[in-house]
């Protein structure tokens, strides 16, 4: 099998007049961390699009450690290091950044990926972390969710470690989990255990129903649709219930040729509902890092039908795959890391939420954080303006007040010494031009 063979069968069996797509037009970024031999042989967990104002900065775990591609750059930099790392996410309301370790607790970092922190679990017998996830429902305030590899459900926020949220009986270990954001059965979550078995829980997990069919295994994607989705190799199951039932297989790739590897498949679904479907089928007979090949599906009929859009990326391998705020997918792959030239998945505009920057000015995370005495405060602005900086408590009195008064374009450094403080959580409170941002910050005795 070549990698080109890969790529033409999935077009024939694909294409079709219903479906008339034009193939992606992408660009290299790069080889980064595959060029390293010690990241060669290694999987790309996960990647983490990080907007800022002068672009997105990308992260990268491959291999034990999380890379850094910064903006306008296509070569990435180590920034941390570990035994294994899977997931990486980004908490919406702090910026508080969080990696998986599937043999660990996770670590996470409140100053952009400078420093990193051990988290800790209360118990010592469960160890590692199958997925972890963010939360947009309200009712969670931003936590993380994690899925611990053997035995439970945990939540975490930028204020405390792991706590667990709910106990399963191993061997039914949770391997996924996600909670529905909006439409009428908002706040739900659903829960994949391995081997298939999907849960459900109205009541923020202090209870669960086992659906009524089983389901094989998956990543789980909601779809602004209104559809939940279960993706495994080459099956695409789907739930319009909130996933109390499913239709399995709404659509199952079949080829002698291509065959899917079962954990490599990877959605994405626009803001539109259109999906966009990584397929890989890893060869036993091509030599590493290359070691098999991959294609990109497009489905605009909630994931019935699908048409390849693969386009000229090299048809490797498809280790995971992101979106950007411009919509452009990025690929991490056996033949390096790839961007659309232009923007195919469609991205709401809407409001940063608060804590995240705006268009005009952006508070980046504090560091070192935690602290015992002096931290430097971030401050990017766009364009000349009135800022106003403050420090208050968790009760919201003003502790220190870092600036105010008209300050020029440009990065700005504000320090703030914590010496005088009490241990605790504090918030940074940036107020420019009638916007408000905050980042939190953890003075540590």
């Amino acid at each position: 099998m070549t990698r080109l063979l890969g790529v033409v069968l999935v077009s024939l069996v694909l294409a079709g007049p219903s479906q008339a797509q034009e193939p992606i037009r992408w660009d290299s970024l790069g080889y980064g961390v595959f060029n390293d031999g010690f990241v060669t042989d290694s999987p790309m967990s996960d990647i983490l699009v990080r907007p800022g104002i002068a672009g997105d900065t990308v992260l990268f775990n491959a291999g034990g450690r999380i890379f850094q591609m910064l903006p306008g750059e296509t070569m990435m930099r180590e920034i941390y290091r570990s035994a294994f790392v899977g997931d990486l996410l980004e908490q919406a309301t702090s910026g508080m950044l969080v990696s998986g370790d599937f043999n660990d607790d996770g670590v996470r970092s409140f100053d952009g990926g400078r420093t990193w922190t051990q988290m800790v679990y209360p118990r010592t017998d469960f160890k590692g972390l199958a997925c972890i996830r963010p939360t947009t429902h309200p009712r969670f305030d931003g936590a993380v969710l994690g899925c611990q590899s053997i035995g439970g459900l945990l939540l975490t926020d930028d204020a405390f470690d792991w706590q667990l949220l709910v106990g399963l009986e191993a061997p039914t270990r949770p391997e996924d989990v996600i909670d529905i954001p909006e439409g009428p059965h908002a706040g739900r979550l659903a829960l994949r255990l391995q081997g298939g078995t999907h849960l459900i829980s109205d009541d923020g997990g202090e209870t669960w129903t086992t659906t009524a069919t089983q389901v094989t295994g998956g990543q789980l994607v909601w779809s602004p649709s209104g559809t939940l989705f279960s993706v495994r190799g080459p099956s695409v199951s789907a739930s319009t219930d909130g996933g109390e039932r499913w239709e399995v297989d709404r659509y199952r790739f079949a080829s002698r040729e291509f065959v899917p590897t079962p954990n490599k498949s990877r959605l994405v679904a626009g803001d539109d509902g259109v999906l966009w479907l990584a397929l890989s089928d890893r060869g036993t007979d091509l030599p590493l890092p290359n070691r098999g090949v991959g294609a990109i599906l497009r489905s605009g009929d909630d994931g019935r039908s699908w048409t390849d859009v693969s386009g000229d990326y090299g048809g490797y391998e498809i280790l995971e795959v992101a979106r950007d705020r411009a919509g452009r997918l990025i690929l991490a792959t056996g033949g390096g890391v790839w961007r659309s030239q232009e923007g195919v998945v469609t991205v709401t505009s809407e409001e940063p939420p608060p804590g995240k920057p705006s268009e005009a000015a952006l508070l980046d995370a504090p560091y070192p954080n935690p602290t015992g005495d002096q931290i430097t405060v971030p401050l990017v602005l766009r364009e000349a303006a009135e800022v106003r900086v403050a420090v208050v408590d968790l009760l919201g009195r003003e502790v220190a007040v870092l600036t105010e008064g008209r300050r020029a374009a440009g990065t700005h450094a504000l320090a703030f010494d914590t010496g005088g403080l009490p241990a605790g959580v504090y918030v940074v409170r940036a107020t420019v031009g009638g916007v408000v941002a905050t980042q939190r910050v953890t003075v540590a005795r």
